[in-house]
């Protein structure tokens, strides 16, 4: 089988969204299928102005276009978008319509039916947009980069797409990480036969033993932003008996905070950069939790997948 997978990286700093397109490539590799990439840099590497971001997130005709110049160079057996937010857009899949390939998606977060991708507000959860056909609730409380033109375009762009039935009749499947994710969809209007509940994986790397070790560890991965849970660890980390030591793993714009933080929280506290293709097993010698705000609503993480591969807790 030939693979042609499309992707909108969403961040130079990486994350588990890359970190499954390269797995899910090597395992289709193994197995002896072929697997191309036609990928998008993140929005701040392209310079582009908020007039020419705002229309790219609606309806990107250049991706479309160069997504069917690689369809027929390829040619494909199937597309398997991964994410087409915010600039490659849903386009990308009507253009594997027109070429005659099938479209599947994978639902890395909300964002089909949310256009902060977390379903979360203001402290709390917020399904203001689920199951509503205009999704004005993001634009009024600016939920995409706390812009309202920003929330704005991706939100015309789910709409429009809805309207002229993008994602009912030009995506074939439809893959999520979990079943809350897949019931979510579906509340949202879209089509339950064809949502399929597919975890994420890790490579089984086999037992490894380790060097005994009494220090005891909490390991936070993932990006340093407001929705992961950042301030909350470090406030919760302040009532923590001594004994233990927190590792931060991971950046984002909250990284410089979280260090400026850390003396004022514990002392046993230390920061690193991000940990690409590493969890628990980057410090050997050590039992390390695996932390970070999860759960059925976070979609099936790629950083605890990593934890329990090593035999480690996570939550």
């Amino acid at each position: 089988m030939r693979v042609l997978q499309l992707h909108n990286h969403h961040s130079g700093l990486g994350g588990g969204a890359m970190e499954v397109l390269a797995h899910e490539a090597g395992l289709l590799g193994g197995a002896g299928h072929v697997v191309e990439q036609f990928t998008l840099p993140p929005a701040e590497q392209l310079g582009l102005s908020a007039v020419r971001a705002g229309a790219k997130a609606v309806w990107n005709v250049a991706a479309a276009r160069e997504a069917r110049a690689h369809i027929r160079a390829f040619r494909p057996d199937v597309v398997h978008v991964h994410t087409p937010f915010p600039l490659m857009s849903p386009s990308v899949f009507r253009a594997a319509t027109a070429e005659g390939v099938p479209a599947v998606a994978t639902i890395h977060s909300h964002r089909y039916s949310c256009v902060a991708g977390t379903c979360w507000r203001d402290e709390r959860v917020c399904e203001d947009c689920v199951g509503t056909r205009l999704k004005l609730a993001g634009v009024r409380h600016r939920c995409y980069h706390d812009s309202v033109g920003a929330s704005g375009a991706l939100t015309l762009g789910l709409v429009a797409h809805r309207a002229v039935g993008t994602f009912h009749r030009h995506v074939a499947r439809y893959l999520t990480l979990t079943g809350f994710a897949r019931g979510l969809l579906v509340r949202d209007g879209f089509p339950a036969d064809r949502i399929t509940v597919k975890p994420n994986s890790v490579p089984d790397t086999g037992f490894r033993a380790e060097p005994r070790s009494d220090e005891r560890r909490l390991v936070f991965v993932g990006r340093l932003v407001d929705v992961k849970g950042v301030a909350t660890l470090l406030e919760a980390w302040r009532q923590v008996p001594p004994g233990m030591r927190l590792v931060i793993a991971g950046d984002g714009p909250l990284r410089p905070w979280s260090r400026s933080t850390r003396p004022a929280t514990r002392p046993s506290t230390t920061s690193g950069g991000w940990a690409r293709r590493r969890c628990s097993s980057s410090w050997p010698g050590r039992r390390p939790c695996s932390s970070r705000r999860s759960g059925t609503r976070a979609g099936c993480p790629w950083s605890p997948c990593a934890a329990s591969r090593s035999a480690r807790p996570w939550w």
